[in-house]
């Protein structure tokens, strides 16, 4: 897993950090894909039904409670300059937070 941390034009600083999906282990065909959940400083496993367009993984941008994401993750993230960076924080989608 990367992190890395950076701020956008506004100077609002965000985290982002890759998330990949993996399946369930065992013999359990009911079981739901389950994920790593990749933030920083969380260990946990956390159910969640996967979409398609999900499935090879994705970018998670953190800054305070908002969350964003881009699918799939981009090849150069880990090593592209600021402009790129900030331009994949542009095109990634807004995540709804989730009821618990």
């Amino acid at each position: 897993m990367g992190l890395r941390e950076f701020e956008d034009a506004t100077g609002r600083s965000w985290r982002v950090w890759d998330t990949y999906p993996s399946t369930p282990t065992g013999n359990d065909d009911t079981a739901l894909v389950k994920f790593m959940k990749r933030q920083p400083g969380d260990q946990g496993v956390q159910p969640l039904g996967v979409r398609s367009h999900l499935a090879a993984g994705w970018l998670t941008f953190g800054s305070g409670d908002e969350r964003k994401r881009i699918a799939p993750v981009p090849a150069d993230w880990q090593t592209c300059d600021l402009p790129r960076l900030r331009e994949l924080l542009q095109g990634a989608e807004i995540v709804k937070a989730r009821a618990h």
